[in-house]
C-alpha cells in the first residue's frame, strides 16, 4: 500500500473512533402556567412580586425568572374606611428575577387585609384572595439547648459518612397575640469568629490568629413554625431559630427576621417544608403544581402556581458565647475541631476577614 492510501485507512480509522451517536429524546411539552410569588410586609426586602412562566431546572446552567408573561399594570389593593385603595407595583428592571416593586412608599398595616392584581397585554386579569396581616411577632426570651444529630462528612477521598455532632438551639419564645393559627417564617444569617493557632516552626511574624466569616443563610430549609395550638392567648410558645454547630466554639453573631404569616400562608409554606424533607433523602420530589391563592377572573380552571401573602415582620439579633455553654455543660459528646495552625488567619480560613465587625468590637454576651 502506497503513502497514499495508508493516510486514507489512517483518517477514515480516526473518524470511526471518535463518531459520536446523537440521541434526540422527544420530551411532550406542558402547558406553561403563570407563577406568582408576592408578598407585602413592613420589612421592603419581603415586599415584592415576582410573575413569571415556571421552566424545568437545568443543571449547570444559570437559571433565572427570565421568561416572564407581558403585564399591563399590576396593583395591591386594601381595604381603607370602606373604600379599596391601590397601591401600584411597577416593574424594576435592574431586578435580576424580574421583581415588581412599589411605586412610591408602601406602609404594611396590621389592621387591613390586602389583595394582589396583575393584569395582562391582552387584558387576562389575575386576582389573589384577600390576605390578613399576622400580629407582629412578640420576643418575650431567648433559650439555649444542646442536641445530638446526625451529620454526613464528606472526605477528600472516600465516601461520605455519617457522624454524630452536638448542635446548639437558639429558640425564642414568642408571645401569642391572636387566636388564628398563625405561624412564623425565620430567616437567619450571621458572623462567626474562627481562630487559628500559632505556629512555632514558621519564621518569627505577628501572630493574628482571628478573623471572621459570613453567612448568607445559616438555615438550608424553610424554617416554617405554625404556633403550637395548646398555648392560650398571651402566653408565650417556644420557637427554634437556629442551630450553631459546636465543633467549633468561637462566638457567633446571629440575625434574625422573624414574619408572622396569617393561617393560609402558613399551611402552604408547611405542606411546601414538609414535601421538601418528607424522607430526609435525595430522592425527596420537590414540590409540584401547587396551586395558591390566585386565579384568572376571566377562566377559573386556568390555574395559577404560587402565592400572594403578608408578611409582618421584626428584626433581632443574639451574640451567642459558644465557650460559655460548652464550659456549663460537659456532659455532652463533643467533636471540637483542634485550632488550625497558621499565624495568619485567612491564610486558613480563605473566605474569611481580618477586619472586625463592628459587633465584635464591644463586649455583647448573650449569657
Amino acid at each position: 500500500m502506497d503513502r497514499l492510501g495508508k493516510l486514507c485507512v489512517f483518517f477514515i480509522f480516526i473518524l470511526q473512533v471518535s463518531c459520536i451517536d446523537e440521541i434526540r429524546i422527544n420530551v411532550p411539552e406542558q402547558e406553561r402556567k403563570i407563577a406568582v410569588d408576592g408578598w407585602v410586609s413592613n420589612d421592603p426586602n419581603m415586599t415584592y412580586v415576582k410573575v413569571y412562566y415556571p421552566a424545568a431546572f437545568q443543571s449547570g446552567s444559570f437559571n433565572r425568572y427570565t421568561d416572564r408573561p407581558e403585564i399591563r399594570r399590576m396593583y395591591v389593593e386594601t381595604e381603607t374606611a370602606g373604600r379599596n385603595i391601590e397601591f401600584e407595583f411597577s416593574l424594576a428592571l435592574d431586578s435580576l428575577v424580574g421583581s415588581y416593586l412599589p411605586v412610591g412608599d408602601f406602609e404594611l398595616d396590621e389592621n387591613e387585609r390586602y389583595r394582589l392584581n396583575f393584569i395582562l397585554q391582552d387584558r387576562t386579569h389575575y386576582q389573589s384572595t384577600w390576605q390578613d396581616v399576622a400580629p407582629a411577632p412578640e420576643i418575650k426570651d431567648y433559650h439555649y439547648q444542646g442536641e445530638e444529630k446526625l451529620v454526613f462528612i464528606n472526605p477528600v477521598f472516600g465516601e461520605a459518612f455519617g457522624q454524630k455532632q452536638i448542635f446548639l438551639n437558639v429558640n425564642v419564645d414568642l408571645i401569642r397575640k391572636s387566636e388564628d393559627s398563625y405561624g412564623y417564617y425565620m430567616k437567619t444569617s450571621g458572623m462567626e469568629e474562627v481562630h487559628t493557632q500559632f505556629d512555632p516552626e514558621a519564621p518569627p511574624i505577628e501572630c493574628r490568629c482571628t478573623c471572621y466569616l459570613f453567612f448568607t443563610y445559616l438555615d438550608a430549609k424553610i424554617n416554617i413554625e405554625p404556633y403550637p395550638t395548646n398555648i392560650a392567648l398571651g402566653e408565650s410558645g417556644r420557637f427554634n431559630v437556629v442551630a450553631l454547630p459546636m465543633n467549633r466554639l468561637g462566638r457567633f453573631f446571629v440575625e434574625i427576621d422573624i414574619y408572622a404569616l396569617n393561617p393560609f400562608q402558613t399551611t402552604f409554606l408547611a405542606l411546601i417544608e414538609e414535601q421538601q424533607v418528607n424522607t430526609g433523602n435525595i430522592f425527596d420530589a420537590m414540590p409540584s403544581n401547587l396551586a395558591g391563592n390566585i386565579v384568572n377572573l376571566s377562566d377559573e380552571t386556568d390555574k395559577v402556581l404560587g402565592t400572594f401573602s403578608t408578611a409582618h415582620h421584626k428584626y433581632d439579633y443574639r451574640m451567642v458565647n459558644r465557650t460559655n455553654y460548652y464550659a456549663a455543660n460537659r456532659d455532652l459528646a463533643y467533636r471540637v475541631e483542634a485550632l488550625p495552625i497558621s499565624n495568619y488567619c485567612v491564610s486558613y480560613y480563605t473566605e474569611g476577614t481580618m477586619e472586625v465587625p463592628k459587633p465584635f468590637q464591644q463586649i455583647i454576651y448573650d449569657y
